[in-house]
């Protein structure tokens, strides 16, 4: 039990004294210890504060200046060490580069895709994504609804005796 207070002080301390907000991650590097649950604790008992950071939790002091100081770190920090994307490759090269993997795949797996992709664009997602693919927006809907409703056969493309029916020759001599 010693070791948890200790260790819960020493979190404390580094939290209220240090430029920068912490990640679990990062104080576990530092610490070389598990620290999770400490840091709950902490939270929990409002002695330390957290709030989400580029999608993971970063741990702040309490004290509205030291916190301040610390957000503004981080945030320099961040963008200081991240590499922007050219905005002149991004959209159409980015476009040009999704269409040629969309060819790439088959009849299942292109609906899939664009069921998926209309997921992560949202509402209106179904309409931009059949533009962009050039497919009908109804294959869209149904790609997205089998992957939201997971009826996906694995091992199959299509639909037993789907597809179009076979043309017979009525003047076929056997």
């Amino acid at each position: 039990m010693k070791k948890l207070s200790e260790l819960s002080t020493s979190l404390l301390n580094r939290l209220k004294h240090d430029k920068m907000g912490y990640t679990a991650s990062e104080l576990e590097k530092i610490l070389k210890i598990k620290v999770d649950d400490v840091l709950f604790g902490l939270v929990k008992d409002q002695k330390i504060e957290r709030e989400k950071f580029s999608g993971r939790y970063v741990y702040y002091s309490r004290r509205h200046q030291i916190r301040k100081q610390q957000e503004l770190f981080r945030k320099d920090t961040v963008e200081k060490y991240s590499k922007p994307m050219e905005s002149d490759i991004l959209m159409n090269e980015l476009k040009a580069s999704l269409i040629i993997f969309f060819s790439m795949l088959d009849e299942k797996q292109r609906r899939l895709y664009a069921g998926l992709e209309s997921l992560k664009v949202g509402h209106g997602g179904d309409k931009y994504i059949s533009e962009v693919f050039d497919i009908n927006e109804k294959t869209v809907s149904r790609g997205r609804k089998e992957l939201l409703e997971q009826k996906v056969e694995v091992d199959t493309i299509g639909k037993k005796g789907g597809g179009r029916k076979e043309i017979k020759n009525k003047f076929q001599t056997s």
